[in-house]
C-alpha cells in the first residue's frame, strides 16, 4: 500500500508544489483566511470532498469508512511582515508565510488527492483538517470547540512542521515531550498621568516597567536550577505618546517557554507576585493576563507506526530521533493533549539556511511529495494496526 501511496505523490508533485506558490502569494493572518480557506475549499471540493466549517477559519474532511479515524492535520495562517526572499512566487500582500504553513497546506492537499485514489481500500476513516490562527494558538483550540475531534470521533492524530534549519529530505522526531510549553503573558501597568516637568504629581509606569523587564527577565538567570530547562523573554514593552508626559500606563509582552510542569507552574506564580508587589511598591497597580499553550507530548504507540511507515517514504536513515524536543511551541498540542498523536519536523534546508520566521527564509520545496505520502502513510500503518478505536 505504501508503495502504491508515493508512486501517486510522485504523479501529482507538480500540482502540490503549484498550491503551494498559490497559497505563499496570498498569506493571511490569525482566525481570518478568506482567500485561503477558499482555494482550499475549492480544491477539496474539485476532489470530490463533503468540505465541512470548523469554526472560523477552519475546514474538515473525511476520507474512507470504519470504525477507527486518524487524523492529520495542517496549519494555514501566516505572519505579518514584509517577505524578502527572492523567488519568483513572493508574497504579494503585507504578510509573509515564514513558517511554512503554505507548504503545510499543500502537502495536507496533496494527502487528500491520494487518499481520494485509495479511499476504497483504506481500512478506517481519514480527517484531514486546515487549520487557522497556529502563529496566535487560537486555531487548534477553536477547531476542538466546534467539534473537530467528534463526528466522527478521532482516535489518533499527526502533524508535520517543515523545518528550514533541518538537512532537507530528512524527519526529525523525539518520543515523549516534543515542544516547549508557551505561556504568554500580558501585562498592564496603571500608574498616574502627568506633565514631564512634574513627575512627582504623578506616578510613572514606564518606570516600573523598566524594573519589572529586569526581574521578569532575570528570574530564569538566578532563580532556575541548570536543569529546569526554562526560557523568559519579553518581547514587547512599550507606552507614553510624547517625550514630555508621563503617561496613564505602560506594557510588557513576552513568554516563558519550559518543558517541565513544576518549573512552568512555579515561574508563573513568581511572575504574578512581581507584577502585583512592584508596581504596588510605587503606589501603582500591575494586571497580568496569561495564555498558556501545553507542550505536545508524542505517544509511544503513533510513533511506533510512524517511525517504520516514514521510513519506507523517505528511507530509514533519514527519519532520525533526535532526542531532543522544540524549543518552539505549538498549538497542535491541544489535540495531542486529548488523543494520542505525533508532531514530527521535516528537513527543507540545512544549519546554515536562514530559520523559520526570518523574512529571507526559503522553503526547500522538493520533499513536498514526499512529505504528501509520509502523512498518508501514516494515516494508513495507524488504521491497519490494533490500535483500539476511542471510547
Amino acid at each position: 500500500m505504501i508503495e502504491k501511496i508515493v508512486d501517486i505523490a510522485k504523479r501529482i508533485e507538480e500540482e502540490i508544489i503549484q498550491n503551494r506558490r498559490t497559497l505563499h502569494q496570498m498569506p493571511e493572518l490569525g482566525l481570518d483566511l478568506p482567500k485561503t480557506t477558499a482555494f482550499v475549499r475549492e480544491q477539496l471540493t474539485q476532489m470530490g470532498y463533503d468540505v465541512a466549517d470548523c469554526g472560523p477559519g477552519g475546514l474538515v474532511v473525511v476520507a474512507g469508512q470504519g470504525e477507527k479515524t486518524f487524523l492529520l492535520r495542517a496549519d494555514m495562517d501566516a505572519l505579518p511582515g514584509e517577505e524578502l526572499a527572492d523567488v519568483p512566487y513572493r508574497s504579494q500582500t503585507e504578510n509573509a508565510h515564514l513558517c511554512g504553513h503554505d507548504m503545510h497546506t499543500a502537502q495536507l492537499l496533496g494527502a487528500a488527492r491520494i487518499l481520494k485514489e485509495i479511499e476504497a481500500e483504506l481500512p478506517g476513516r481519514v480527517k484531514l483538517m486546515f487549520q487557522p490562527a497556529e502563529e496566535t494558538v487560537e486555531g487548534a483550540k477553536s477547531m476542538i470547540e466546534h467539534g473537530l475531534l467528534e463526528n466522527p470521533k478521532v482516535d489518533a492524530a499527526f502533524a508535520m512542521h517543515v523545518m528550514s534549519t533541518l538537512e532537507r529530505g530528512t524527519v526529525g522526531y523525539t518520543r515523549g515531550v516534543a515542544s516547549a510549553a508557551m505561556d504568554t503573558f500580558f501585562i498592564e501597568i496603571k500608574g498616574k498621568a502627568t506633565h514631564g516637568s512634574m513627575p512627582d504629581k504623578g506616578v510613572d509606569p514606564l518606570q516600573i516597567a523598566a524594573h519589572l523587564y529586569l526581574m521578569i527577565t532575570s528570574l530564569a538567570a538566578r532563580e532556575a536550577s541548570m536543569f529546569d530547562n526554562i526560557v523568559c523573554t519579553i518581547g514587547e514593552m512599550g507606552g507614553g505618546t510624547a517625550p514630555n508626559i508621563v503617561p496613564d500606563t505602560a506594557v510588557l509582552r513576552g513568554t516563558i517557554r519550559s518543558f517541565d510542569k513544576a518549573v512552568r507552574d512555579r515561574f508563573v506564580e513568581r511572575i504574578n507576585a512581581l507584577v502585583e508587589n512592584v508596581p504596588m511598591s510605587f503606589a501603582a497597580k500591575g494586571e497580568i493576563k496569561w495564555i498558556p499553550t501545553p507542550s505536545i507530548v508524542n505517544d509511544d504507540g503513533v510513533v511506533d507506526v510512524a517511525e517504520k511507515a516514514l521510513a519506507e517514504v523517505f528511507s530509514a536513515e533519514n527519519v532520525i530521533n533526535t532526542g531532543t524536543p522544540l524549543t518552539g511551541s505549538e498549538d497542535f498540542s491541544y489535540v495531542a493533549a486529548r488523543v494520542p498523536a505525533m508532531f514530527v519536523m521535516v528537513g527543507t534546508g540545512g544549519p546554515d539556511e536562514y530559520p523559520v520566521h526570518n523574512p529571507n527564509v526559503v522553503f526547500d520545496e522538493s520533499n513536498l511529495a514526499k512529505s504528501a505520502a509520509g502523512l498518508v502513510a501514516v494515516a494508513v500503518s495507524w488504521l491497519q494496526g490494533e490500535a483500539p478505536a476511542a471510547q
